[in-house]
């Protein structure tokens, strides 16, 4: 940050760019064209690489998916799945690692990758068919929930943290992890990345409802807004273009 150019410093050298090849109002903008060329345009990560629709996560490659807790928002990324709660006071992560040869679920989940671990809270389990061990953790103010699911070779950790453990949590967390399920092949074929779809509003449409079609894991209004070089407050104005975002 310390030799990172600032905004208002970059925004001047655009402008000045700008400035060397013409006036402002000089040119043609043809904004008809420039949306007709950007509709059906693929938006957001390869969904072979996994990706989120609400509270579900699904991975075709590595033929998975599974559903987070009611409130929660997920965000995928190289490293591994991540969650939050709105309030700050629930979070999960889900990654996976390379089963350690010769040992069992068990010996790997009191291994010493987590702190605080439980063990008389160890317990195998069956999740739709894959074996599987789930335990409790605690660590300062934090209490943690811990699937570690089997795939093949494959071992896929499940960390659930909140603040307050309850009966309802761990019901919470149960009906969660019992969500983890392999995808069939033909589950894997039909996939489908998020696309720009440009719209025109009509005299009904307001942010809000144009809002409520967008396809994204979370912020939907705030999003439409971003995409759309909108104001806080902005009115649509009918027979206008927009862009979503939709499967």
């Amino acid at each position: 940050m310390a030799t990172h150019p600032s905004t208002p410093d970059r925004v001047a050298k655009a402008v000045a760019a700008a400035r060397q090849i013409s006036a402002p109002g000089v040119g043609t903008r043809d904004r008809e064209g420039y949306l007709a060329a950007i509709n059906g345009l693929a938006y957001g990560d390869d969904p072979n690489d996994g990706f989120v629709r609400g509270r579900k996560f699904t991975h075709p490659r590595l033929r998975f998916t599974f559903v987070a807790p009611d409130g929660f928002l997920l965000e995928n990324s190289s490293e591994a799945v991540f969650g939050v709660k709105e309030g700050d006071d629930e979070a999960l992560r889900l990654d996976r690692v390379r089963a350690p040869t010769g040992k069992t679920l068990e010996a790997y989940v009191e291994s010493g990758w987590v702190d605080g671990l439980l063990r008389s809270s160890t317990r195998r389990i069956d999740v739709n068919g894959l074996p599987a061990v789930v335990a409790s953790a605690r660590a300062g103010e934090w209490n943690f929930k811990l699937a570690v699911i089997q795939i093949d070779d494959e071992l896929y950790r499940l960390i659930y943290a909140v603040r307050a453990l309850d009966e309802a949590t761990e019901r919470r967390f149960a009906a969660s992890v019992a969500t983890f399920r392999r995808l069939r092949w033909e589950e894997t074929l039909d996939v489908r990345p998020l696309r720009l779809s440009v719209v025109t509003a009509g005299a009904e449409d307001t942010v809000e409802t144009m809002a409520q079609r967008m396809v994204v894991p979370n912020r939907p209004l705030e999003y439409f807004q971003l995409l759309n070089g909108l104001e806080q407050g902005s009115r649509l104005t009918p027979g206008e273009r927009y862009k979503l975002v939709v499967e």
